[in-house]
């Protein structure tokens, strides 16, 4: 017993959480021995699956949480970010219905230890059931949003255990759809919702609100996402056309603070004529579309957008970029779109004859320099999830990764490669999630798929419940 801390290291507590608990004053609290505690955990209010702690500590040291549970799904560990005597640490990513064994280390001495019993899901997320195939999936954990008596983003794992959920309500008041959202490298998610932006962090706070009307002004829409501090999301505006209107995309980009620092329009520097014009857009109800936006992608290279109607996948400078705003080359999957490609694009060998791409959603970079796209395409023609090896110095694009998806999904959707090549694929017309082995060709693996099990539970619901499913790694 040399710790510093042996005042503490006696000193055995048991969380007691209990399912019904619903303020302060409820047996959520921790249960202490003693008045002058040391560590207290409750439940959040809002939230079945997370718990705020307090550590106080006699000398200045670092802290961590390690729980266990015990039906074997591995141990947690959760470390508090600073070194002092006053700690707040969230815990987070635990199972429904659970016991936890608990430990609490401050330096590398144990200073408390004990159980917990995690509470059951709220009506809501517990009305959500998953469709899974096989029992090889591609990754452990899976991120999306979802209607179900109220709007979710969720944290679901391989096996269908819900692990984390945020319910998302509407910045400027009200349920609200939630478009788009991505994970960032600040432990947070980006979330497009009802129009404007929300982040939150993984405890739950709401880190930042941006709303329009009092930090942007044209209407937001299909994607948002944070990276190197800076929040970029598609919007589009309506500009004259003879005598027509025409709906061009472009994107904001907002600082830590929230603030607009920048605003980028296709617009200025390209040109288009009334008989490329197409549809309808629900924020300009007397104007027609002529790029239809529907993602927005940003690493340190730069910004990547995909157009549907055009068919093409842009590549932006930066806002770090002193070049901002700078169209750095253009990859066109159709022939027939009017825009001028900077590529010739081919299929490799044994993957695919198909060198085009139509409708495109969802074009990213993935960590092995892939440009990565659901190829959407047209009935009846099933759609596709592609890796495109692309070099702009020499202007040549290949197809090295096809994989089918076995219908028709012609509108939205995502696609993920990972690391060692495997892909996740999204069929928002059906839902559903489909992954690949990067040695499968077109047999999935593993196949995922949520539903609202209450009836009118998913009224509101967006034509596609499942856009964009996002692998997730703790």
């Amino acid at each position: 017993m040399n710790s510093p801390f042996v005042r503490l290291a006696w000193r055995s507590l048991v969380l007691v959480l209990l399912s019904a608990c619903s303020s302060a004053t409820d047996a959520g609290d921790l249960m202490e021995d003693e008045s002058d505690a040391l560590v207290s955990c409750q439940r959040q209010a809002a939230n079945a699956l997370r718990f705020d702690c307090v550590v106080e500590l006699d000398q200045s040291a670092s802290v961590r949480f390690e729980l266990t549970d015990a039906l074997g799904s591995g141990t947690r560990s959760i470390a508090g970010t600073d070194v002092g005597t006053h700690h707040e640490i969230t815990l987070w990513r635990l199972r429904p219905a659970r016991a936890y064994a608990w430990s609490v280390f401050a330096d590398n001495g144990l200073i408390s230890d004990g159980t917990l019993q995690i509470a059951e899901l709220p009506t809501g997320v517990a009305g959500i059931a998953f469709d899974i195939t096989g029992n090889d999936p591609v990754v452990e954990y899976h991120m999306f949003t979802f209607r179900c008596d109220g709007q979710y983003l969720l944290i679901v794992a391989a096996d269908g255990d819900v692990v984390w959920y945020q319910e998302v309500v509407s910045p400027s008041g009200g349920r609200g759809n939630v478009s788009s959202f991505n994970t960032t490298a600040d432990n947070s998610v980006v979330v497009l919702v009802g129009g404007d932006i929300v982040e939150y962090d993984m405890s739950g706070l709401e880190v930042k609100r941006i709303l329009r009307g009092t930090h942007f002004d044209e209407p937001l829409h299909h994607d948002v996402y944070k990276h190197g501090g800076y929040i970029y999301t598609l919007n589009h505006s309506s500009y004259a056309l003879g005598g027509a209107s025409a709906v061009v995309d472009g994107f904001y980009v907002f600082d830590e603070g929230g603030q607009q620092v920048a605003q980028w329009e296709l617009n200025d520097h390209v040109s288009y004529v009334a008989s490329e014009l197409r549809g309808t857009s629900r924020d300009f109800p007397v104007a027609a579309e002529w790029s239809h936006g529907n993602s927005i992608f940003v690493d340190d290279s730069g910004v990547y957008i995909s157009t549907r109607h055009l068919s093409t996948v842009w590549k932006i400078r930066g806002y770090a970029d002193e070049n901002f705003g700078a169209i750095e080359w253009k990859l066109t999957g159709d022939p027939g779109s009017s825009v001028t490609d900077d590529f010739v694009l081919s299929g490799a060998t044994g993957v695919t004859d198909q060198a085009d791409f139509l409708q495109q959603h969802h074009a990213t970079v993935a960590a092995d320099g892939m440009l990565t796209i659901f190829d959407n395409r047209t009935a009846p023609d099933a759609s596709r999830a592609l890796a495109i090896e692309f070099d702009p110095t020499d202007g040549t694009a290949k197809i090295v990764a096809s994989h089918a998806v076995p219908v028709q999904c012609n509108i939205q959707g995502g696609a993920f490669r990972l690391s060692n090549g495997d892909m996740i694929a999204t069929c928002a017309v059906q839902g559903k999630a489909y992954h690949y082995r990067s040695d499968g060709g077109d047999a999935t693996s593993f196949t995922f798929a949520p539903r609202c099990t209450i009836p009118g539970g998913s009224d509101d619901a967006a034509p596609a419940p499942l856009a964009r499913i996002v692998p997730f790694a703790f």
